[in-house]
């Protein structure tokens, strides 16, 4: 297989702190890939000028962040990502979705060591989404994101 595309890719952040206990940030990426030059035995023709799979024109995240007392955190993000073509013949796709999450932290001091005890929730709404797709000429493309997802752990940084 023999491959090359083209990109434009454009990103903007932004962060905003109105007090020292809350911050509100978000990201923003517009991209744009499409095939210069395609040739495989998988996906026969000229597939020049179609668009990369899995790369969705825009990607979206939001979050707000407080300091609920000092070192006790907790915050809450979307993330949201429009469609995007599953296979480099670009004729099937995924629809666009957003995903709700949340996370909770204490930050705390272990001698020298600075440890941060947090339980995170992903997907909180329990959107249904393709998580991942993979060119699979057999039919087997898509896989299905986890419905909600709780993590909790502890981080130690030395």
């Amino acid at each position: 297989m023999k491959s090359h595309f083209r990109s434009l890719v454009a990103t903007k952040t932004v962060r905003w702190t109105p007090t020292r206990r809350v911050t509100f940030s978000g990201a923003y990426t517009y991209s744009h890939f499409n095939y210069t030059e395609y040739d495989s035995q998988v996906y026969p023709g000229n597939l020049t000028g179609n668009r990369l799979p899995n790369s969705p024109n825009h990607q979206c995240y939001v979050a707000t962040t407080l300091e609920l007392t000092r070192g006790l955190f907790a915050s809450v993000n979307t993330q949201a990502y429009s469609r995007a073509y599953i296979d480099p013949t670009n004729a099937a796709s995924i629809s666009g979705y957003d995903l709700l999450n949340a996370h909770v932290s204490q930050q705390l001091k272990c001698g020298k060591l600075k440890c941060e005890l947090y339980m995170s929730g992903r997907n909180l709404g329990a959107t249904n989404y393709i998580a991942f797709t993979e060119p699979d000429p057999d039919g087997n493309s898509y896989q299905p994101g986890a419905r909600r997802e709780v993590f909790g752990g502890i981080r130690v940084r030395f």
